[in-house]
């Protein structure tokens, strides 16, 4: 399939811009633009946020033609290019939220193709997610370089040039037999049958994934500041020197690392229940958060680098497609963003805790977090299994 193959260098443009701007922003709207917690806590929530209406913009896709919302996600290239000038940390987070809402717009349909199979979904996808894999490792380590080069001007612009290339290709390439699928009431029975007896698997998708975005935002800053305590050790205060080494311990080398395990994260989803992966996922997280909160320098550094995200992101998306028929998996991956975005949008109310109560008791609202997701996880997957007329192959392509 020669679309798949340009999605892949698609995908790393793509999660390159990304890659960018999730390395930049966390420091630079907490520490450079004087923002603190509660600034970058409420980006990272309005990031999740807005994507929460994906479950429409998927039915719409799915009814009126997946191409045409692959194209209203290029405008989220215009942001990076007049960000620079934002010096309001508020303003800045207002600007930059539009990119999540594109991407919102964009990212149900431009899934569909990739999770149109019933028999290897964890494998595609982890291909199609390599090419992401690799971007997001060369945007992080090249944001470093970049600011040093030409602060936040040229970080931004590399971003905005990366998100518009890549929507280029997924466009001019859209598979046209993926494209327009014609709505009828079957469909739309299908899809609430879908949604009703995976409720509980995408109320713990939500649980999660406040917990494991949380902790993505505030141990990166922490992250950062054990980066400088050491730098400073040995008597280093040069700040480009810092975020170029920030980049590619932030998101550099921990990529890198999860090329190999994306591979066999898709392997895993295909040979057992996606569910179950996404089970046995969330409780690695609950130590890897507990790791980060009670480690300091570089075990905080090494911790960081466990690819856990694979795991997580693979097989929530194969559990909602491996339910759901050929006919509505734009739906299906929207179903699953917003429930992504429900559990992003709470994190917006953290930053006060964060900042009055600290790391400790931070980790442990995640840690109940993540047992509740495990819990209802667990009721989802023994719902379905029981429920026989969910299988794949109690679907009939129309």
């Amino acid at each position: 399939m020669k679309w798949l193959r340009l999605y892949i260098i698609a995908a790393l443009l793509h999660s390159a811009s990304w890659g960018i701007y999730f390395a930049f922003t966390r420091p630079y709207i907490a520490d450079e633009l004087n923002g603190g917690y509660q600034a970058l806590l409420l980006l990272a929530g309005i990031e999740w946020a807005l994507p929460a209406l994906s479950i429409v913009w998927g039915a719409l896709a799915d009814r009126y033609g997946r191409k045409k919302f692959v194209v209203l996600g290029m405008s989220g290239a215009i942001p990076f290019f007049i960000a620079y000038r934002v010096e309001n940390p508020y303003l800045f987070v207002a600007l930059l939220s539009y990119v999540s809402f594109a991407w919102g717009l964009a990212w149900p349909s431009i899934l569909a193709p990739v999770l149109s199979s019933q028999s290897n979904i964890g494998r595609r996808y982890s291909s199609f997610m390599i090419g992401s894999t690799i971007g997001w490792s060369l945007g992080s380590i090249s944001m470093g370089f970049l600011y040093s080069l030409g602060g936040s001007f040229l970080v931004l612009i590399a971003a905005g040039l990366f998100y518009l290339s890549s929507y280029i290709i997924f466009v001019y390439f859209f598979p046209r037999e993926y494209d327009t699928i014609i709505d009828t009431s079957t469909k739309l029975k299908e899809f609430k049958k879908l949604v009703r007896t995976l409720l509980p698997l995408l109320i713990a998708i939500s649980l999660a994934t406040f917990s494991i975005e949380l902790a993505f935002n505030v141990m990166a800053v922490k992250l950062h500041s054990e980066i400088s305590f050491v730098l400073k050790n040995y008597g280093v205060s040069d700040k480009g020197l810092e975020y170029i080494l920030y980049g590619f311990l932030y998101g550099g080398l921990v990529t890198l690392l999860a090329i190999p395990v994306r591979i066999i994260a898709g392997i895993l989803v295909d040979k057992y229940n996606p569910i179950l992966i996404f089970m046995i996922t969330t409780v690695a997280y609950i130590a890897y958060i507990w790791g980060l909160t009670l480690s300091r320098g570089l075990l905080t550094v090494i911790i960081w680098q466990i690819p856990l995200y694979p795991f997580y992101d693979i097989s929530i998306y194969a559990s909602a497609s491996h339910y759901s028929p050929l006919t509505i998996k734009a739906s299906s991956a929207g179903a699953v963003m917003a429930a992504q975005s429900i559990g992003g949008l709470a994190m917006t109310f953290m930053g006060f805790v964060v900042d009055i109560c600290g790391l400790l008791l931070t980790a442990t609202i995640m840690t109940i977090c993540l047992v509740l997701s495990f819990t209802l996880s667990y009721y989802s997957l023994r719902k379905v299994l029981l429920q026989k007329t969910l299988s794949p192959r109690a679907f009939v392509r129309q």
